[in-house]
């Protein structure tokens, strides 16, 4: 599990950061505004900093994953948003990455929730 909320954590800071330092020239590639791009690194980067809490403090943290596997779980139906929010000026491309990262959070989410199950079966009854 501890591997996984480390993963996570640089995912969301590398992809908040890389959307940041690229928002210039990302914007027009994929249709978007340049507010509405720095406001997905903004939303990257701010997961990826609760992540990284919760992954430098686990196992303790432990109680907050629930949170952080809601958080992966909303975040297709948050880019389906997104996705109706940029429709008329979105590119393929700009599509197509909502859509990946859609796909890659929501995927993670299901990897974290059995992880969790995994460390909560194996945990000794109290």
């Amino acid at each position: 599990m501890r591997r996984l909320l480390w993963f996570d954590a640089v995912a969301g800071l590398a992809v908040g950061l890389a959307l940041f330092a690229l928002a210039v020239p990302l914007a027009p590639l994929f249709g978007y505004s340049l507010p509405f791009a720095r406001g997905l690194a903004a939303a990257n980067f701010g997961y990826g900093c609760f992540a990284l809490a919760i992954a430098a403090r686990f196992p303790a943290s432990a109680g907050a994953i629930p949170w952080l596997i809601a958080a992966n779980a909303a975040w297709p139906l948050v880019s389906l948003a997104l996705v109706a929010w940029v429709r008329d000026s979105a590119t393929a491309l700009g599509f197509a990455y909502l859509a990946g990262e859609a796909v890659f959070v929501g995927v993670l989410a299901g990897v974290e929730a059995r992880a969790l199950a995994r460390l909560r079966s194996a945990a000794p009854a109290a």
